[in-house]
């Protein structure tokens, strides 16, 4: 399974974008890039994990996608007796970058994982000697 533009809206609970529409471009853009991304650090992804790379470049779009879609209003208040009106308006920082957070979901699940030998060590217990 590749991630498609239609994967994204589930994930985020919202309706599929028309394959016409800038969101569905925009979107597919992003999955492009993202691969893009894994590709240049990891090489051909043809090598990892499918499963493994559907989440990861699933798990990216979605969060970038909805912090993008939050951008606008988010809220108004009306205080009828002093006539005071309040927006509430939220914007993103900058939507322009992916997060590759190690703390997250981390490029640990990309990599194919290697024997735990090199990193094993064997206790040993030797008396001190009393002179």
């Amino acid at each position: 399974m590749t991630v498609t533009p239609t994967d994204v809206a589930e994930n985020l609970g919202r309706p599929a974008p028309d394959q016409d529409s800038p969101l569905y471009k925009q979107w597919n853009r992003w999955i492009t890039s993202v691969l893009l991304v894994i590709k240049n650090r990891l090489g051909p992804t043809e090598q990892l994990d499918q499963d493994t790379l559907d989440y990861v470049v699933l798990e990216t779009v979605s969060e970038r996608a909805a912090v993008a879609l939050r951008q606008g209003q988010t809220s108004t208040t009306v205080a009828v007796d002093d006539g005071t009106v309040t927006n509430r308006w939220e914007n993103s920082t900058d939507t322009r970058g992916f997060d590759f957070d190690d703390r997250w979901w981390g490029w640990a699940l990309l990599l194919p994982r290697t024997s735990q030998e090199g990193f094993s060590t064997r206790p040993t217990f030797a008396p001190d000697r009393r002179c």
